[in-house]
């Protein structure tokens, strides 16, 4: 992946988490639910400090979604997460930051 080895680890880890909260028991679920919310944060702001420091940064979340290396990502991304990605894309393109009670539960 071309994208900053930080982003690459975290898609990483978003991806396990994802898988791991997908298996989960009955017992494990919140559990599995929260490591997966904070590691798809920890993705978003990865990308957020790969997206700032682009030297053409795109003005549009569309325009965004067709760099080369978010197209990877999205790529890797289960159909269940592409909302969630877009959505926090988009304020990333914005300039905006999800504040702590806003994100999603």
């Amino acid at each position: 992946m071309k994208v900053l080895e930080a982003v690459e680890q975290a898609l990483k880890t978003t991806l396990h988490h994802w898988n791991k909260m997908k298996g989960s028991s009955e017992e494990e679920a919140e559990d599995e639910a929260n490591q997966f919310e904070a590691s798809f944060y920890k993705l978003m702001e990865e990308v957020r400090m790969w997206f700032n420091r682009l030297d053409n940064r795109p003005s549009t979340v569309e325009d965004a979604l067709e760099l080369p290396d978010i197209i990877e990502i999205t790529e890797a991304l289960p159909a269940e997460l592409y909302l969630n990605f877009e959505t926090e894309l988009d304020l990333i393109v914005d300039g905006k930051i999800r504040e702590e009670d806003e994100k999603y539960d």
